[in-house]
């Protein structure tokens, strides 16, 4: 895997990797992925492991925090200030944009473990607003709660921006 990388001239990296893994930059294990399932990966230090072999800056999130970064700075939320983006796997995991901003903590939010189809998910927040709120957006579900738009890239494109933010922070 590396070695791809090795043989382009590339000036950073952005890695946006499944988890759990620490993305506290003061933490000695950060760049790692940590407690996961997959037994193989736990405790690994991937960002270490291709820092080592790259010598370039490398941006680092989790796998859904790149997802909504991608579809933040190129798709169909970059002209929000907040938005979420859901991805549905081995539990539902949750990238908040806001204030412009990826939203951080402990870890990524973690939205649980549940079966969604996007028309029962338009259905069940109209039914759960029971009127209480009235907005344009609102009144317009189908374009107000969407799908990705980058054709499954969405994951690449946050890797592409987290790699131009660590230029950006190493200027």
């Amino acid at each position: 895997m590396i070695q791809y990388f090795k043989e382009r001239d590339i000036e950073a990296l952005g890695i946006a990797c499944f988890g759990p893994i620490d993305l506290n930059k003061k933490s000695d294990t950060y760049g790692y992925i940590t407690t996961t399932p997959k037994l193989a990966w736990v405790n690994y230090d991937i960002v270490g492991a291709f820092k080592k072999e790259l010598n370039i800056p490398i941006g680092f999130d989790t796998d859904v925090n790149g997802s909504a970064l991608g579809e933040a700075t190129w798709g169909i939320t970059q002209d929000l200030e907040n938005s979420i983006y859901i991805t549905i796997g081995t539990g539902v995991g949750m990238g908040i944009i806001t204030n412009g901003k990826l939203l951080h903590g402990m870890l990524h939010p973690e939205a649980g473990h549940m079966l969604l189809m996007m028309p029962l998910v338009r259905k069940e927040v109209k039914k759960q607003l029971n009127g209480y709120l009235k907005t344009k957006q609102l009144d317009d579900l189908e374009n107000y709660i969407v799908l990705p738009s980058l054709n499954d890239n969405q994951g690449i494109m946050g890797c592409l921006k987290l790699a131009l933010n660590e230029i950006e922070e190493n200027k």
